[in-house]
């Protein structure tokens, strides 16, 4: 067993936290392989360690067009959710950046307006056999609150 630690909260991380995350653990009896206190092939072990990596996944998707870049602000969301529940929706992001052509994107990405990176999720409903639930099916509606990486930014956060 491999034991990360989610530490890309900046406001609740702290050193004593992960020790008395640590303890605590052992304390209930668990035990692992791999771990911020004993090492092993599989570091780095905190998530704020592992920035680079997720950074080159991230830019891989977007090279293979799996994902896209957002420059919605965080008031332009707020203002779509807003509407949505207005009008009795689900405050669904419209996906409206998705559309901004690939080399326009990263011209703006270039010139330092800032972005996130979306993936990018099908226009048909995603489809597949969980070993648990059997086949399974979402509708696009119900994938579109994805995770984004901020482009320029430090750690990893959910957009709607």
């Amino acid at each position: 067993m491999v034991l990360r630690i989610e530490d890309t909260d900046v406001e609740r991380s702290q050193a004593r936290f992960e020790d008395q995350l640590i303890a605590d653990l052992k304390w209930l009896g668990l035990d692992w392989d791999e771990g911020p206190d004993v090492g092993g092939p599989y570091a780095p072990y905190r998530q704020s360690d592992r920035l680079e990596i997720y950074r080159e996944h991230a830019e891989r998707l977007l090279s293979e067009r799996k994902a896209y870049l957002c420059f919605c602000t965080e008031e332009e969301l707020q203002t779509e959710r807003e509407r949505a529940q207005a009008e009795g929706g689900q405050p669904i992001y419209s996906g409206k950046c998705r559309r901004i052509d690939p080399d326009e994107a990263r011209r703006r990405r270039s010139a330092g307006e800032p972005c996130a990176i979306r993936l990018q999720i099908p226009e048909h409903p995603i489809r597949f056999h969980d070993i648990v639930h059997g086949d399974v099916e979402f509708s696009k509606w119900s994938a579109t609150r994805s995770f984004c990486v901020p482009a320029e930014c430090r750690f990893t956060t959910t957009w709607w």
